[in-house]
């Protein structure tokens, strides 16, 4: 037998009807906006003035021609000036000028005399006396006599008050002049007068123009110890500083009673031959005058 019909599904509710549409609000009541303000209409323009007629100004008279002979002076005047100030500035630039030359001239002078001064013979001299060598004594510039007497050894010219201090020298020199004046001397020496010397150079023209100088030397004359031995027994000995010179005899054919030393302070000393007593003298020999001990009694 046939199977049976599927039963019939069951029947579903229908879905609810959907909610009912709401309405939306209504927008809100703005009040109208007020009307503009308007403004006040401007006042009615005031009624026009009166013409006022201005006056015209006078008319100015004019001024009279000059005459031609005012004109001519006038121009002549004029012309008197302008000449005066060219001729002003013609003088301005010839004294610039001039000035500008002048003044180079001077610079290039001092120039060359800075460099003319007598530094070289001034050191040389001061380290001669500071160093007491006998090797100086001949050089012509610092000592003029020594060609013209004895030699001296450097074991008479020591000079123990200037041991170990220090020299100063200082020139007096006018930069015009040729000649100067050299002042030597001891800081911490006592009883030492500072030893003074004249220098004197060659002049000469350098470049056609310019004045300069050159070989500086002393000319003040050396100092010399002259000893008279007249009053002297032949045979006695001649100290100077200690050291033995010679006996009188010999030292009159040797030195011809004088020999030239450097600046100084010299102790003479004459020893007798029979006694053996000694003599002495101090000189302090800066010139030659000064070291002379011709008048002196040793008997």
């Amino acid at each position: 037998a046939p199977p049976p019909p599927p039963p019939p599904p069951p029947m579903m509710a229908p879905p609810p009807p959907p909610p009912p549409m709401m309405a939306p609000p209504p927008p809100p009541m703005m009040a109208p906006p007020p009307p503009p303000m308007m403004a006040p209409p401007p006042p009615p323009p005031p009624p026009p003035a009166a013409a006022v007629k201005v006056p015209k100004p006078p008319k100015e008279p004019k001024p009279p021609k000059p005459s031609k002979v005012k004109k001519a002076k006038e121009e002549r005047a004029t012309y008197k000036a302008l000449g005066v100030l060219r001729g002003s500035r013609a003088i301005t630039y010839g004294m610039s000028a001039l000035f500008v030359v002048g003044a180079a001239y001077f610079f290039i002078q001092a120039m060359i005399l800075s460099g003319a001064g007598p530094s070289k013979v001034v050191e040389d001299y001061a380290n001669a006396v500071k160093a007491r060598n006998g090797r100086a004594l001949f050089d012509q510039n610092l000592f003029p006599q020594s060609g013209r007497n004895g030699y001296v050894k450097s074991d008479y010219l020591s000079w123990n008050d200037i041991d170990g201090k220090k020299w100063k020298a200082d020139v007096s020199w006018k930069t015009n002049s040729n000649v100067a004046v050299l002042s030597l001397s001891f800081e911490g020496a006592t009883n030492v007068e500072p030893i003074k010397v004249n220098l004197k150079a060659t002049q000469f023209t350098k470049f056609g123009l310019f004045k300069s100088y050159e070989n500086w030397q002393v000319i003040s004359f050396a100092p010399v110890i002259t000893i008279d031995t007249d009053q002297m027994n032949p045979r006695d000995d001649l100290f100077i500083n200690g050291a033995l010179i010679a006996d009188v005899e010999s030292f009159n054919v040797g030195y011809r009673g004088s020999m030239v030393v450097i600046p100084g302070k010299y102790t003479i000393e004459l020893k007798d031959y029979k006694s053996g007593n000694i003599k002495s003298v101090t000189k302090i020999c800066y010139e030659k005058s000064d070291c002379s001990l011709s008048n002196t009694n040793f008997s």
